[in-house]
């Protein structure tokens, strides 16, 4: 399966956290994780904390799971919700929906249409062509999109690993740094490769419009997670 319907990392809350679903697939758990500044490690380094786990079999026992009429099958993930970190998405078949770990129920489902994309993109329903942000009725989409990406960016990078001299040792900098680099350029050149995919996939078809205000979120005013071709999101 992909890894993007697996796991993923996003900023919710104003913290950077990791989600994934693992275990066997008979007893399958989905777990969340925190960046912090880490308190025994060299100063400038981050760690993952946990911060729950859940059993999905007690997701499914719940009568807000039975409601939705779907199987007890492991989903693939969508997305963390962008202010609360406790409501997670996931994609089962063509029904989006929205599980409250602390409550361990299901607090909101949706059915979605997807028109059928080009081979190059069939696994689309994962967390890695998903973005999510609040919704501001004063700004345009794109405003609101661009001012979402940017304070992300701004949480991810303290969080991340670049080639600092803090982090890496004098000696060693030159060549961490280098591949840093490579890696970097590497990332931009697939993100262009993903682009020219969804302009040509565009072309084809109209892509599923997600702006409807989506049942799930409207007490925090989140619009329905409109599809990216953006591979980085993850």
């Amino acid at each position: 399966m992909d890894r993007g319907a697996r796991g993923c990392v996003k900023v919710s809350g104003g913290r950077l956290r990791y989600m994934r679903i693992h275990g066997s697939l008979d007893a399958p758990v989905v777990s969340m994780w925190m960046a912090v500044v880490s308190t025994w490690c060299p100063a400038g380094r981050w760690e993952w904390i946990p911060e729950l786990s859940v059993p999905l079999a007690e997701v499914w026992m719940d009568e807000s799971y039975a409601n939705t009429k779907l199987p007890s099958s492991v989903p693939a993930i969508a997305l963390i919700h962008p202010m609360d970190p406790d409501r997670l998405f996931f994609f089962l078949g063509s029904s989006i929906l929205a599980v409250d770990l602390q409550l361990r129920k299901v607090v909101g489902f949706s059915e979605f249409e997807m028109l059928e994309p080009p081979c190059a993109l069939r696994r689309k329903r994962s967390s890695r062509f998903v973005h999510a942000w609040q919704h501001d009725p004063s700004s345009t989409r794109t405003e609101s999109v661009s001012a979402c990406l940017r304070q992300e960016k701004a949480i991810a990078a303290m969080s991340s690993y670049p080639a600092r001299r803090r982090n890496v040792p004098a000696y060693l900098y030159p060549m961490v740094k280098k591949v840093w680099d490579l890696l970097t350029r590497q990332e931009q050149e697939k993100e262009q490769q993903w682009l020219q995919l969804e302009q040509q996939w565009r072309q084809r078809a109209m892509c599923h419009n997600f702006g409807r205000r989506c049942g799930i979120s409207e007490e925090s005013r989140i619009s329905l997670p409109r599809l990216s071709m953006n591979e980085r999101v993850e």
